[in-house]
């Protein structure tokens, strides 16, 4: 009984952190991810190319040297925001979101918590409105998507 004990208090740190880390890490994955950014087209751009970034999957949406990009990185780094003065979330579709943006840059990022994830959208050199982004985040399918 003893050993069992002592057994249980050595490997009670280790179950911890696997749990954790399960609990921290997206559901869903890469495969997924491409697989579903190659059915999209948001504001009409197609789909160019499907990368990682650490933790991050990134998808392009490439056309005539403007940029639509998609990005799932991990449900922490919904308050990268706080880095940017002036920028306040929101509330879209019964999801936190925020927008930064200026001239040709606009970035919108939205808790998919379902999804342990954040979904952002950046336009690259074009001008967009909110409201375009939020629709591409709509159009996309991620505010409804479940984890397999």
């Amino acid at each position: 009984m003893r050993k069992a004990i002592i057994l249980f208090f050595l490997l009670l740190p280790a179950t911890c952190l696997v749990m954790a880390q399960q609990s921290t890490r997206m559901a869903i994955t890469f495969e997924d991810f491409e697989s579903w950014m190659k059915t999209l087209t948001p504001m009409g751009y197609p789909f160019t190319e499907t990368g990682r970034n650490g933790e991050e999957y990134l998808a392009t949406f490439l056309k005539e040297m403007k940029m639509v990009g998609i990005t799932l990185s991990p449900l922490s780094s919904f308050d990268d925001y706080k880095k940017f003065k002036g920028v306040t979330p929101y509330e879209f579709k019964g999801h936190r979101a925020v927008l930064i943006g200026q001239q040709n840059f606009w970035n919108l990022t939205v808790e998919l918590k379902n999804l342990n994830c954040c979904i952002q959208v950046t336009t690259v050199y074009m001008e967009a409105r909110q409201a375009d982004l939020e629709k591409i985040v709509v159009e996309s399918g991620a505010l409804d998507k479940k984890p397999r």
